[in-house]
């Protein structure tokens, strides 16, 4: 085949928006996989009460879906950018309310890390993919969905050494609040890859 032909599919693997992909994959999977922990193992509330205090994520993240296309109009690709640094201060704010007395304390938190994620997630495959034709769209957003899990499953992974590994020096509150911390990290990086994506 020519090379135009093969061009999208040879560079895709190695673009930014497939890198911001990957990045950003490894903060939902993980945030959610050490926040069930910390909420059952650490604050012993069951499934159901644990479900329940999850609802602040999915306010958030409603809230995110009702304004992104709107916000996005107007910022472009930085509202990646926000998004990833609204999921900085929900790490950050999490981290310093996890040892509350009540799981009250963790709403704002979770509501703040919910509307980071919506801001992040809903617009990202639009914005990754702005420059490519639309005979390589499927392809394209192929890559981009298998980027997303890869960086959910390798997110997993590395927070959950984190977790385990500060788990016996403080317990469950203080692994999480390591975990968040070590969280931060991705979501600086991807608010900094989103600054090289596609203008338009």
């Amino acid at each position: 085949p020519p090379r135009s032909t093969l061009f999208p599919y040879t560079t895709l693997f190695r673009s930014v928006g497939t890198l911001t992909a990957v990045t950003f994959g490894c903060i939902p999977a993980s945030f959610f996989f050490v926040l069930a922990l910390y909420l059952q193992d650490g604050r012993h509330l069951s499934p159901l009460s644990s479900g329940i205090v999850f609802t602040g994520v999915g306010a958030g993240y409603f809230a995110a879906m009702l304004l992104a296309e709107r916000v996005a109009a107007r910022l472009g690709r930085h509202i990646l950018t926000v998004g990833a640094g609204f999921l900085t201060v929900a790490c950050l704010l999490l981290a310093a309310s996890s040892g509350a007395s009540t799981s009250v304390a963790l709403l704002p938190g979770l509501a703040v890390a919910g509307f980071g994620i919506g801001l992040v997630l809903v617009p990202l495959t639009a914005i990754a993919l702005a420059n490519l034709t639309a005979a390589h769209a499927g392809a394209a957003s192929g890559v981009l969905a298998t980027a997303l899990q890869v960086g959910g499953a390798l997110g997993v992974a590395t927070v959950g050494v984190v977790f385990f590994g500060a788990l016996p020096t403080g317990g469950v509150t203080h692994a999480f609040a390591v975990s968040l911390l070590a969280l931060a990290v991705p979501t600086v990086i991807t608010a900094a890859l989103t600054r090289l994506l596609p203008r338009s």
